[in-house]
């Protein structure tokens, strides 16, 4: 359930900041300096994300998959705050210069990442 609202929130960030940019007719291709700051800060936190996945220990034997999630789902809450974090920021470039580079390609990385970290493919 937290994975679905994690996975709404982002495309509703990204579609949200798409669809307003292009409605208000402020979505250019351009890149400037403000871009490369909204992309360091989407791709740390992507790395940080990436990160912290490393650290996350596949269920023991006889462990079960609630079980893993007692020991886990903070870690990977913070995980997909951290993954959702990189389209946040493609979605303040976009409302603060309306530039789409940098905002697709934080928000697909985003994604991505989000759904390659489903709860199934995590604890199985």
């Amino acid at each position: 359930m937290l994975y679905a609202g994690v996975i709404a929130s982002t495309l509703i960030i990204s579609v949200g900041a798409l669809a307003t940019s292009v409605t208000l007719g402020t979505a250019t291709p351009v890149t400037g300096w403000p871009d490369w700051v909204a992309l360091v800060v989407g791709s740390g936190s992507f790395v940080a994300g990436m990160q912290r996945r490393k650290g996350l220990k596949r269920p023991a034997g006889g462990q079960t998959a609630d079980q893993w999630w007692g020991e886990n789902a903070g870690r990977m809450l913070t995980i997909w705050g951290l993954l959702e974090l990189a389209a946040i920021a493609g979605a303040l470039i976009v409302f603060a210069t309306g530039h789409l580079t940098v905002f697709v390609a934080l928000a697909v990385l985003a994604l991505a990442a989000l759904l390659t970290l489903s709860p199934g493919r995590v604890a199985g």
